[in-house]
């Protein structure tokens, strides 16, 4: 989806990094997984952490990376993704899985 703070980083160097890391996190896991190495299953992990880290940094004031509207980009997609699994999982929309969300909602407003 390329989400990086475009005015801040107009090289792409946000990116760069996260490519990197997704890079190196594939390449552990295969290792990994072929030589039943922990080590290997362990970087891959830490890999994944790393990236999930640096769009959580996006959303945080002060950073170089900063850029809110991206975001946001990447919450909406995550909600996306998500009710996607909850559907295949269940056959319901998250609505109808937790109608109890609903009821939240109907009380914060009011």
């Amino acid at each position: 989806y390329e989400i990086y703070p475009k005015t801040k980083d107009p090289d792409k160097n946000f990116l760069k990094i996260l490519e990197f890391f997704r890079t190196e996190r594939l390449n552990n896991k295969k290792i990994g997984e072929e030589q039943k190495s922990k080590y290997h299953l362990d970087l891959s992990e830490s890999g994944k952490i790393a990236i999930n880290s640096a769009y959580g940094m996006l959303n945080t004031a002060g950073l170089n990376f900063n850029d809110s509207e991206q975001a946001g980009k990447v919450t909406e997609l995550g909600r996306q993704v998500l009710e996607k699994a909850i559907v295949w999982a269940t056959g319901r929309s998250y609505e109808e899985w937790n109608p109890k969300k609903e009821q939240e909602s109907d009380s914060e407003m009011s």
